[in-house]
C-alpha cells in the first residue's frame, strides 16, 4: 500500500491549516479584549472548551495559542459532559505533545502581534 499523499490529502491539509488560522485569529482577538478563553464553553452541549475543539480538530496553532494564556494549566484536564479532556481528542501527536508538555508545567511560547507563531 503506497503512502504517498495524493492530491486529495493536500487538499484536505490546506484546509485544516485555513480552518486552523480562521479559529486563531478569532480566538486571538478575544483575548485581546479580555475574554477568559480557557473558561469558554462552546454552544454544543458537551461541554467541550476552545481547547478540546482545536485539538479534535487538529488546529495545533490555536491549541499553542491557548496553551501560551496565563494560567491556562489549571483548564488543561477540564472534561467535557462525556469525560474526555483535550489530551483524549488530540487528532495528532503534535497537539498530544503540546498538552503533555502543557501538563508538565512547560507551556509554549507566542510571539506578540504582528509576529508569527512560535
Amino acid at each position: 500500500m503506497d503512502d504517498t499523499p495524493t492530491n486529495n490529502d493536500w487538499a484536505i491539509q490546506e484546509k485544516v491549516r485555513q480552518a486552523d488560522k480562521k479559529l486563531y485569529y478569532r480566538v486571538k482577538k478575544k483575548i485581546e479584549k479580555g475574554a477568559d478563553i480557557t473558561e469558554l464553553r462552546l454552544g454544543d452541549g458537551d461541554g467541550s472548551t476552545v481547547l478540546m475543539a482545536a485539538s479534535i480538530l487538529g488546529y495545533t496553532d490555536t491549541v499553542r495559542l491557548v496553551l501560551s494564556i496565563p494560567d491556562v494549566d489549571r483548564h488543561i484536564n477540564v472534561k467535557d459532559k462525556n469525560g474526555h479532556t483535550a489530551l483524549d481528542l488530540a487528532a495528532n501527536e503534535d497537539i498530544k505533545k503540546l498538552l503533555i508538555d502543557a501538563e508538565k508545567g512547560i507551556f509554549p511560547t507566542i510571539a506578540r502581534k504582528g509576529s508569527q507563531v512560535r
